[in-house]
Parts: structure tokens; sequence; C-alpha cells
């Protein structure tokens, strides 16, 4: 589900979208045509009757823009009324207040990438920090979204097992991911 096509405004390091589009843009250009997108969502399901998981997530941050765009609060209640359809949302924002309160039906999987805060500050430039990150998953949590983690990249440095065991001890002292990914 491509609500965003070049990019985001916070600037990681080893980011699958600095690599994409190989250089930040001033600006991010958003679709808007939700109604089509959802004629076009509709189709798609009708063709399958297994469930099927759209991934909002590919080329912008889910969540980011969330107060400019309001298109979660558009999608997640619309596929919490699809008998097939979710919604995965991919982020490093902890712009969640706006979707607190939205009827999800549990079809709506929001997943952050996080990192040891000390790796964060170095190289998630503009992202918020590992622990605006739990806080804003937590409070995704409590709003019974289906909650993953995904720690990645985990990166060398001195005493850099002791930092992540930390990390993912943090983690689940404040919440309980479905799914955890380990990357490299």
């Amino acid at each position: 589900l491509k609500l965003a096509s070049n990019g985001c405004f916070y600037q990681c390091e080893w980011c699958y979208l600095k690599l994409t589009y190989r250089a930040t843009f001033p600006f991010i250009t958003f679709r808007v045509q939700y109604d089509n997108m959802k004629r076009q969502l509709e189709k798609r399901l009708a063709k399958i009757r297994l469930p099927v998981m759209f991934n909002s997530g590919e080329l912008a941050d889910s969540l980011a823009m969330e107060h400019l765009t309001r298109a979660g609060r558009e999608f997640i209640p619309w596929f919490g009324k699809t008998g097939n359809g979710y919604l995965f949302m991919l982020t490093k924002s902890d712009n969640v207040d706006a979707i607190l309160d939205l009827p999800h039906n549990g079809h709506t999987i929001i997943t952050w990438s996080m990192n040891n805060e000390k790796v964060s500050r170095k190289f998630e430039i503009g992202a918020p920090g590992f622990e605006r990150r739990l806080d804003a998953a937590y409070k995704v949590q409590q709003a019974g979204y289906p909650v993953r983690i995904r720690l990645d990249p985990i990166v060398p440095f001195d005493g850099w097992q002791r930092a992540y065991t930390e990390t993912i001890r943090r983690i689940f002292e404040k919440v309980s991911p479905e799914r955890i990914t380990l990357g490299t």
C-alpha cells in the first residue's frame, strides 16, 4: 500500500529508502486518493480467500506523517471491516495518538524499527529515540493492536552484547511483541 512515493524525512544511515532513492528529497509526495486506493484493495481482496497483508511501510514511514495525511485514520478502520485484509505499518515514529481510538479489529499490525539507544542517537538522525518509540509501542499495544519489534541492524561496537541485552530487556519490560525480527 504505497502511501508515499519518495522516502522519509528521518536520516537513518542504513535505511533501505536512503539507498533506494540515493538522495534525500526536500519534499515527500503522498498519495491521498484514498477512495481509489480502497477500490483497488477491494478488487484484490475479492480475488483471494486467504488473509492478505498490505505493507504501508515499504517506501515511507507509515506513521511519521499521520498528523498531516490521516492515512491511518482512513485505512485502519477500513481494514478492520475486511474479512481477509490486514494492514502492516512499519515505523520509527512515536506519532500514534491519532490512531489509538480506531476500530482496528486486530487487522492492523504495527511494527517498530528500533535499535540500541546509543546506536540510534548516532545513526538514526531525526527519528524519535528508543524510549519514545517504546512508549508509542506500549500505547498502541494498550489499544489492542498487534505489536511487533524490528531490532535492525544490530551494530557491533565495544560492549554491544551487553548493550543489546539491555535493549531487549527494556522492550520486554514495556511491551509483549508478537514477533521480534533481528537483523544484521
